[in-house]
């Protein structure tokens, strides 16, 4: 079998690329066959758009397969599918771009049908996977981008896009199939179609487990109103996502039941829910940062029911700077919780800033100001601090007035007029 890194290889000796391009330059349709590389041209693809090319593709994947596997290679050009086309273990479907190399669903496609799935769902699936092409869903109804139940190490989706699907963009359910584990989703941009109102961009179902994405932007078309779904689901297994851009969504992120993993540099505009966290499992959310929207976390199991779980978090929301590490621990957990100094156990410690210009404060007055604390309640232990020099009899204090809101009171008991300038408070809750 020929490797990815070797396919690039003999594309550079042939001109088609300069040593390390991520991206094919030019056509392969009149070069000379390069060994483990199959032109999907040579079984009669026309890629056109017009041509109905199913058989064309079908033929050259099944070639390539029998050959031992390698590379079923797309030129530039739109090919039209009326089937759904499998890819095997050891096959990888690789274009010349993600907007130049074009897989698209023709008219009589099937409905709630991907238009492609890795593995036939017989075996596991180890290195096959699709590179450097889009692959257009065309609005059929209930479509998928891509399918699989059996993807194993080495599997991918890579520098694609998956345009104008219905029911979501990729779809990962290791309980329909063999399993899946160890595969990558990378360079994605996914874009629902305008005919829906719920669709998911990326969902892993149970079964899945030690898999990473990396580098996505889920934003829908959107010629109409409304909000998508959940941008990426996961349920029941395990995921670590960094680099997740997402619009115009319900939900950013969201770990459900069973599942757990990590997720860090997560940013969304207008999604109402950038982070949901529905699982009792340990999840890890690091650097996240929303602009529009409504709310920047929820952390479902800390309200609701107390299970073994974690979660530390760090924000920024509208440009405040805030950041949490809760947990919650059931009866039979073996893990202490956090004390300080053998005081009352730390079930989780809130903190966030705003800036503040106390003024001029005359002697036996005082000044106020709030800081938003998402979960702070009346109760908790707070410390306040100012980043401007306080003299000797101001004293800053803070306390929760009412459910995410510290009042920060600052007062003069100093003997004279004081004036502070402008600095950044910050305040710090201690929840037991």
């Amino acid at each position: 079998m020929t490797s990815r890194r070797d396919f690039v290889g003999h594309l550079a000796a042939l001109g088609v690329v300069s040593s390390g391009a991520s991206e094919v330059r030019r056509d392969l349709a009149q070069q000379a066959p390069v060994p483990g590389v199959l032109n999907v041209r040579a079984s009669g693809a026309q890629g056109d758009g017009r041509a109905d090319d199913t058989g064309a593709v079908k033929a050259a994947v099944a070639a390539c397969a029998a050959g031992g596997g390698g590379i079923v290679f797309f030129p530039t050009g739109v090919y039209d599918v009326g089937e759904q086309i499998v890819v095997p273990q050891l096959v990888r479907l690789v274009g010349t771009g993600s907007r130049s190399s074009v897989l698209r669903a023709r008219a009589g496609f099937p409905g709630n049908t991907a238009v492609v799935r890795l593995g036939d769902g017989k075996e596991y699936a180890f290195s096959c996977g699709v590179e450097q092409m889009q692959i257009e869903c065309n609005h059929v109804f209930g479509s998928w981008g891509v399918f699989s139940s059996d993807l194993q190490e080495n599997g991918c989706v890579s520098n694609v896009i998956i345009n104008s699907y219905h029911r979501g963009g990729i779809q990962l359910d290791g309980d329909a199939g063999m399993g899946i584990s160890n595969f990558y989703l990378e360079n994605l941009e996914l874009l629902a179609s305008n005919g829906t109102r719920d669709s998911t961009g990326i969902l892993v179902n149970a079964g899945s487990w030690k898999n990473r994405i990396e580098n996505v932007s889920i934003v829908p078309h959107f010629s109409e109103g409304g909000y998508q779904g959940a941008a990426i689901r996961v349920v029941g297994g395990k995921l670590d996502a960094h680099g997740i851009h997402v619009e115009y969504h319900r939900d950013g992120v969201v770990f459900d039941r069973g599942s757990h993993g990590s997720l860090s540099d997560v940013d969304g505009e207008y999604v109402s829910n950038l982070v949901r966290i529905r699982t009792p499992g340990r999840v890890l959310v690091l650097f996240a940062y929303r602009s529009k929207g409504d709310s920047l976390l929820i952390n479902e199991t800390l309200s609701q029911t107390l299970f073994d779980g974690a979660l530390a978090f760090y924000a920024q929301d509208g440009g405040a700077d805030s950041y949490a590490i809760t947990s919650s621990r059931n009866a039979s957990s073996d893990l202490a919780p956090l004390r300080i100094g053998g005081g009352a156990a730390i079930a989780g410690h809130l903190s966030a800033t705003v800036a503040w210009a106390p003024g001029r404060v005359s002697n036996g007055a005082a000044v106020g100001t709030t800081v938003k604390v998402p979960g702070a309640q009346a109760g908790d232990t707070v410390a306040v601090g100012f980043s401007h020099p306080v003299a000797t009899g101001l004293i800053v204090s803070g306390a929760v007035s009412a459910p995410d809101v510290v009042s920060v009171t600052l007062a003069n008991l100093s003997g004279k007029t004081a004036t502070i300038g402008e600095g950044t408070v910050r305040a710090d809750v201690w929840r037991h």
